[in-house]
């Protein structure tokens, strides 16, 4: 499940950030569902 969470979000987002970006945006997200 979060195998294909990451992936939809590779998909969508990572053309349009960086590599460090999208990292802090993930793992932000993670958190958000942690929550």
């Amino acid at each position: 499940m979060i195998g294909l969470g990451h992936r939809f979000f590779q998909l969508q987002f990572g053309k349009l950030l960086t590599n460090e970006q999208l990292y802090l945006q993930f793992t932000n997200y993670l958190d958000g569902i942690g929550k």
